[in-house]
């Protein structure tokens, strides 16, 4: 950089450090950089505006405070699949009690336990392929509606996309969903005996194990949902809160704008500060301006 072009205080440069020297060494070298340039160039305003060479990790300047709000909502949307993956599972547990005479049948001429158990099991696994497949329509669509809403709110986000981690993923979550949900029914046809099922006004029953069972799902579901309900008004709780929060200054009629100045016709480090200057003088002289500042940065 030459001293024609010291005025350029908004510069972002990518670095890596070298192996075996920690994050904190480097930061405090940089510090010590920012130190030693201010006092070799006393005859520039480096201490009127605070210049100093800040080191931030490349992930943290890329998500900053996002992180928390991603790991809260991922949580949240945890909770939302075990929700829906107990109400599925209770519901293929009454479906497969509807079919009690059915299994029976099958067993008696013929069909072993766990062919029919793998019956089942292909069945839900079927259900939660058809879940997946749907639930990436509806992440297509809603990522785009998101992207448009959210460019600028959140860090990266106009480069997201369904690709083939998402597709994996997306194929996992189903298959195990598929099968850790879809494992109640199948060990309640397993325990199942053909005798009883097969008895007159069998149809429709089914024994205290498929109650308690049913029952444990229905209590793991208001579980979750109570959970989800709570976080969920911790958060919006907060929210407010931090929208009484005192800032220190009174916001209303504050007014900001960004002026970017051309190379061409300010080369020198100089001229920059001779237009903010006569910009603040003509800004003073306008009417209802209270008090005008200028924040530094790029030209």
């Amino acid at each position: 950089m030459s001293e024609n072009t010291r005025g350029n205080h908004g510069l972002h440069v990518i670095a890596r450090i070298r192996p075996g020297l920690s994050f904190e060494r480097a930061r405090a070298e940089m510090a010590a950089l920012s130190k030693r340039i201010v006092e070799q160039h006393p005859d520039y305003p480096y201490r009127d505006f605070n210049f100093a060479i800040i080191a931030i990790p490349l992930l943290e300047e890329q998500i900053g405070d996002v992180k928390t709000a991603l790991w809260v909502l991922m949580a949240a949307v945890g909770l939302v699949l075990l929700i829906a993956c107990a109400n599925v599972a209770n519901l293929l547990l009454v479906h497969a009690s509807g079919r009690e005479r059915e299994i029976a049948a099958r067993q008696a001429l013929g069909a072993g336990r766990w062919r029919l158990a793998r019956q089942l099991l292909i069945e839900s696994l079927i259900l939660g392929m058809a879940g997946g497949l749907a639930g990436l329509a509806l992440a297509y669509w809603a990522l785009r509606l998101l992207v448009g809403l959210s460019a600028t709110g959140f860090p990266r986000v106009a480069g997201s996309r369904v690709d083939l981690p998402v597709l994996m993923f997306t194929a996992v979550v189903s298959l195990a969903t598929g099968i850790l949900f879809g494992l109640a029914p199948v060990f309640h046809s397993a325990r199942q005996a053909a005798y009883e099922a097969l008895k007159e006004g069998a149809r429709g029953t089914s024994g205290k194990g498929t109650h308690r069972l049913r029952a444990a799902l229905v209590v793991a579901e208001m579980a979750l949902s109570m959970t989800l309900l709570a976080g969920s008004g911790l958060l919006i709780r907060s929210f407010l809160r931090l929208q009484e929060v005192d800032t220190g200054f009174r916001p209303d009629g504050v007014l900001t704008m960004r002026i970017s100045l051309p190379q061409e016709r300010y080369p020198k480090p100089e001229q920059p500060w001779i237009f903010y200057r006569d910009l603040l003088d003509r800004v003073r002289q306008l009417p209802g301006v209270d008090a005008p500042a200028v924040l530094p940065g790029c030209r």
